[in-house]
């Protein structure tokens, strides 16, 4: 079975969602680093996630949220941090 392919929508959820990371990763003066200790991730991984180049599965949703002390539902709400949506041109 071959992957879908990712719409422009689904490309800016994962940059959106990647800023909202990123954003509250800084509120927590975290840096990569110290977000990827914590959730056993790498520094690299994060920075991907951040600038939503690759999209996070639940186990990695589960492990980002333990690690800035949020459930996954407030990692993933698009209203955390009142975060406005990106939208780009496509």
């Amino acid at each position: 079975m071959s992957r879908a392919a990712t719409t422009p929508d689904e490309i800016a959820y994962l940059r959106d969602f990647g800023l909202r990371l990123r954003l509250l990763r800084v509120a927590r003066h975290l840096g990569q680093g110290d977000l990827a200790e914590r959730s056993g991730l790498s520094r690299v991984y994060i920075g991907a996630l951040e600038r939503g180049v690759n999209g996070p599965n639940l186990i990695v949703l589960r492990r980002l949220a333990q690690a800035l002390d949020l459930t996954t539902a407030e990692l993933v709400d698009e209203r955390t941090l009142r975060v406005p949506p990106i939208r780009r041109p496509n």
